[in-house]
């Protein structure tokens, strides 16, 4: 069969260019098929376990450089950590190489592409810094060597390494990504700022000393603050006077440290000027968060005051009001750290072509931990694409809740994908069964008119998908494999009635992984599900590409000779199977018309 452009989605299509068009790109190049094998995608484990660490030790950079200022002394454990960082970003270098970036919405994985795009960027900066790294280490002695190891040339490449915040710097923004409760995130927020501001006040006083310790003017601040003794403080009192006053040049606090001289004073207005819009944007944003978090506290504490109301004035007894408020609390739980697709209201003015591929790589996982539609996603992926998009929808339920009841008309196929609950045919009568995840519950109501025939109530937070009956059988109507579509539905509907007693007995649960993967066999491939059968290979050899009329009836009539040389005793029934396997494919024109002498 060959499927029609109209069941080719879009993500097909950019799957087809990745794996198609990309190597063509790559030409016979040895070297970027090699890399290739290598490269890294932005979000994939490794490479967020490597920005880890070169976030650890960029943090490393912005507390340790600065401190340069204080002139701190060369001991073994500062010698180490700068050998380590020294390793670790010339490891990023390669690594660079090989990972994939971000291009207006599309992830390149090409090899030259990412060379390419790391030598416009920060390859040489990052290489510049290294090496003169690396030549400091190496080298013992030389007059290049001595001036880059004991002059102020070195403070200012060891500054140049702080504009790896450009770089690295979202990288720590992206941990608010996984927070998706409303108020750790404004907490989050308010702490982010509170971090900014001390590490801004950490520059401005390792600064504010070194202004302090130039020898260009006779009068200075250390002079006046220390009393011309900076050995008799220790590096702890230096510093923290001059973090104290950065401190104050962000508030309306006073201290008696002071400018002495002109370069003193005029670091001291800018910082003036830039602690005045600083402080009142910081002030501005940690109001609005405070007001927020102050404004929901109000109003849970309102919808708890007005449900403690209802339930004194009703007289509720103490275990109904337990369980009720056990569920609101639950319920609240639950919003802060489940999030569905409805709750987002951004996603409703995405773009069909944006939401479609949403829908499928959300939906997909859980259709392949089904035999059928892994199998239907083999035979036509277009349309099963469109079945993620139109029919299927995300759903979560809290414990206690019911997801049905029993004698309500089913609509819709569920799909555990976390979470447990108990199955309870009928009212109750029964002892109940556990369902866990990666099970299906009511497949029936896709091939027949199906209520449900007892009751599941979940035992724990549940996040389970629905897949709706009437969109399904709509969109399938269209499907390649129609006719095997067709005789899973007869044999599924066959098989659950007879082997439960009847269709009356038939559970909610009925045919599980086992039972769904021999149905698919029978229904997709039968001349698979029974290969020792002669029938059978005659079937798959009717089937075949290399089928002939004179080939197929000399195996047929070499099968029945050899059949007949062994005088079996079931020989006759074997006959009968067979006859009866062979009249319900296209084998039975012909075998009916060469039996009866015309065709039926």
């Amino acid at each position: 069969r060959r499927p029609s452009l109209d069941g080719i989605s879009s993500l097909d299509l950019l799957n087809f260019a990745q794996n198609r068009i990309a190597p063509a790109q790559d030409g016979n190049n040895i070297v970027f098929r090699t890399m290739r094998i290598f490269t890294v995608k932005p979000n994939a484990r490794i490479a967020l376990l490597w920005d880890i660490v070169t976030i650890s030790c960029l943090l490393y950079d912005m507390v340790v450089i600065p401190l340069g200022a204080y002139e701190l002394p060369e001991t073994g454990f500062f010698k180490q950590m700068e050998i380590c960082n020294t390793v670790i970003w010339t490891i990023d270098i390669v690594f660079s190489c090989f990972k994939g970036y971000e291009a207006k919405g599309v992830v390149e994985m090409h090899p030259k592409s990412i060379l390419k795009n790391y030598a416009k960027g920060w390859f040489w900066f990052d290489i510049s810094i290294v090496s003169v790294d690396w030549v400091l280490f190496v080298v013992e002695e030389g007059d290049v060597v001595d001036f880059l190891r004991f002059t102020r040339f070195r403070r200012a490449i060891r500054l140049l390494r702080l504009a790896r915040l450009l770089k690295h710097g979202q990288k720590l923004l992206a941990v608010t990504k996984h927070v998706q409760s409303e108020e750790w995130l404004v907490i989050l927020r308010i702490v982010w700022l509170m971090i900014i501001l001390l590490a801004i006040n950490h520059f401005i006083s390792c600064a504010w000393y070194a202004i302090g310790m130039e020898k260009f003017y006779t009068e200075t601040w250390t002079k006046y603050a220390f009393s011309d003794d900076l050995e008799s403080h220790d590096f702890a009192y230096r510093y923290f006077t001059s973090f104290h006053w950065s401190m104050t040049q962000f508030s309306p606090a006073s201290m008696e440290v002071r400018p002495h001289n002109t370069m003193e004073r005029i670091f001291n207005i800018i910082m003036i000027l830039l602690g005045l819009l600083m402080f009142s944007s910081f002030v501005s944003n940690m109001t609005n968060g405070m007001t927020f978090l102050t404004k929901r506290n109000y109003e849970k504490r309102q919808e708890r005051e007005a449900l403690m109301h209802y339930m004194n004035a009703k007289d509720l007894s103490l275990e109904l009001r337990g369980d009720i408020t056990l569920y609101f609390s639950a319920k609240t739980n639950r919003q802060r750290f489940v999030v569905k697709e409805s709750d987002i209201g951004a996603l409703k003015n995405l773009p069909e072509t944006l939401l479609e591929q949403m829908h499928i790589e959300v939906h997909m996982p859980v259709f392949h931990t089904h035999p059928l539609f892994a199998n239907l996603h083999a035979e036509d992926p277009g349309l099963l694409h469109r079945v993620c998009h139109h029919a299927m929808s995300d759903k979560t339920l809290l414990v206690g809740e019911e997801m049905f009841r029993f004698g309500v008309r089913a609509t819709c196929m569920s799909f555990m994908i976390s979470g447990s609950g108990k199955y309870m045919m009928g009212y109750g009568e029964e002892a109940p069964i556990e369902v866990h995840a990666r099970q299906w519950i009511s497949e029936a109501c896709l091939w027949v008119m199906w209520d449900h025939r007892g009751r599941l109530q979940t035992t724990s937070v549940c996040e389970y998908s629905e897949l709706n009956s009437m969109a399904f059988q709509t969109l399938m109507t269209r499907f390649l494999c129609l006719t095997e579509l067709q005789r899973y539905a007869r044999l599924y509907a066959h098989h659950a009635a007879r082997e439960n007693g009847g269709a009356e007995h038939v559970t909610d649960l009925w045919g599980q992984r086992m039972r769904i993967i021999d149905l698919v066999q029978k229904a997709f491939r039968p001349d698979e599900a029974d290969a020792d059968n002669p029938a059978s290979k005659v079937l798959h050899l009717w089937r075949g590409d290399e089928f002939t009329t004179e080939r197929l009836f000399t195996e047929w009539k070499s099968l029945w000779k050899r059949e007949m040389q062994m005088r079996q005793p079931g020989l006759v029934n074997w006959f009968k199977r067979w006859y009866h396997r062979a009249r319900t494919s296209r084998l039975g024109i012909f075998l009916r018309w060469s039996i009866t002498g015309k065709a039926h």
